[in-house]
């Protein structure tokens, strides 16, 4: 059986609620240009593409698996590799599908059921296995992409609770791994490849790896009720303000923070009115800079079916995937953004 997933409002950035926790040496803010976009009806801009991956629901090798429980368990993350091809994590039937760049299965990972987020980097796929019981925690999972090999695992040590994400960093082939807390800080777990001792879990960093700048991290938070920003932190944890996003909707949850290899910054915004209920009309936005590109674009209302660490994902090349869940089944769509980006 899965476990309720992290505060149940599909969490996968870093400070998501408040400012993040300074560990060790405080960060000390510099002036530096920053970007403001704002976020109403009117400056709203649609984004369109194909639907890459269709699925229903079930046990067939192109179905993917749901419950009916209180924390709505699916699929759970996706992943991009350099080729093209997306792998979804298929959490109720153990596995990861791989689909091609045009939608079309090309292979299946067995991994356990208890997976929630995985990473590409190289030739791995690396998996983050919650682990129930007297002495709950996680693990990391390196698995080979063909499903041939067996995995090799890690066990987490136990300080490390509510997880939010795992991110890859550095050289593809000898990747840093890091495990994010409660959307505040990193721990690297995984060193140049190889999985650190538990007694090593100790080297926090704030923010998530930046594709685009070797060294340098980010990290968005809320500020107030309508208000989010993006800072960057380099080495000597001076940070900076890149973006300020403005919103006439309060913002119910930040859902994604992502970077590509070429310097464009992304920051999707679940917008809503919480009530006793849960959340009501409810919208997904996600704020775009890019260059001289900067818009707002809308992702449609909240009807997904089920609940997830990951649902959406930006390629090196800027490309888009968003993960949706309905009634019907499951889609993954590759948008286009207006005036071009994405793919």
């Amino acid at each position: 059986m899965s476990r309720p997933i992290a505060l149940q409002l599909l969490l996968v950035l870093s400070g998501c609620g408040a400012d993040p926790v300074h560990h060790g040496r405080e960060t000390r803010e510099l002036r530096a240009p920053l970007v403001a976009l704002s976020v109403g009806a009117a400056d709203l801009r649609m984004a369109d593409g194909p639907v890459l991956v269709r699925g229903g629901w079930g046990e067939c090798p192109t179905c993917f698996g749901k419950r009916d429980e209180a924390s709505r368990p699916g699929p759970m993350s996706l992943a991009l590799d350099h080729d093209g091809s997306v792998h979804v994590l298929d959490q109720v039937n153990r596995r990861v599908l791989v689909f091609d760049g045009e939608g079309r299965r090309q292979a299946q990972i067995p991994v356990p059921e208890t997976t929630e987020e995985i990473v590409l980097s190289g030739a791995w796929l690396w998996a983050l296995v919650y682990e129930p019981g007297p002495d709950p925690g996680y693990r990391i999972e390196r698995h080979d992409p063909s499903g041939e090999r067996p995995s090799v695992a890690l066990r987490l040590d136990r300080s490390i609770q509510l997880v939010t994400g795992l991110f890859a960093a550095g050289d593809p082939e000898r990747p840093d791994l890091w495990v994010e807390q409660r959307h505040e800080r990193q721990v690297r777990v995984v060193r140049g490849g190889r999985m650190l001792p538990r007694d090593d879990h100790r080297h926090a960093a704030l923010g998530r790896p930046d594709r685009s700048r070797p060294g340098l991290r980010l990290y968005a938070l809320r500020a107030g009720s309508h208000r989010a920003r993006v800072r960057q932190v380099d080495p000597g944890r001076e940070t900076r303000p890149l973006l300020e996003v403005s919103t006439e909707q309060p913002i119910a949850a930040i859902e994604a923070l992502e970077t590509d290899a070429r310097g464009g910054l992304y920051l999707a915004l679940m917008l809503g009115h919480a009530t006793v209920d849960g959340l009501t009309s409810v919208r997904r936005v996600l704020a775009v800079v890019h260059g001289e590109q900067r818009l707002v674009v809308d992702l449609g209302a909240d009807v997904n079916a089920t609940d997830c660490f990951r649902r959406l994902a930006v390629g090196p090349d800027g490309a888009i995937y968003q993960l949706s869940t309905g009634e019907r089944g499951v889609e993954v769509r590759r948008l286009r953004l207006p005036g071009g980006g994405g793919r």
